[in-house]
């Protein structure tokens, strides 16, 4: 019996001249998800431990979330925007930044 190279691939073979497509798709995709992933962090970026609420919020703007926790009279505020996903921690006595973190945290600073 004879096979011709056209019934010889299998269900996975790319057509002739796929390979390069699905190569530069490939390539486009990955250049696409850094450039987008770099564009939401870009704010958060500009932000650091110690920079002040009224920075904050002149920066990223208003909040997707904000929570309020007290330990030992100690009080902190959360804000998470969900637009870059990131949670900042501030010391409301200070007023300053005191943690940030990737995601969706509540919590205190040391």
């Amino acid at each position: 019996m004879k096979f011709n190279k056209a019934s010889q691939r299998d269900a996975f073979s790319a057509p002739a001249g796929g390979v390069k497509w699905l190569c530069m798709n490939r390539t486009l995709t990955f250049v696409f998800f850094v450039v987008i992933s770099s564009f939401c962090l870009s704010s958060s970026i500009n932000m650091s431990v110690g920079d002040s609420e009224d920075k904050l919020y002149e920066i990223e703007g208003d909040a997707t979330q904000v929570t309020e926790l007290t330990i030992k009279d100690k009080t902190f505020v959360t804000y998470f925007y969900q637009a870059t996903n990131t949670s900042f921690i501030v010391e409301k006595e200070l007023k300053t930044i005191c943690k940030i973190s990737q995601g969706k945290v509540n919590g205190t600073c040391p």
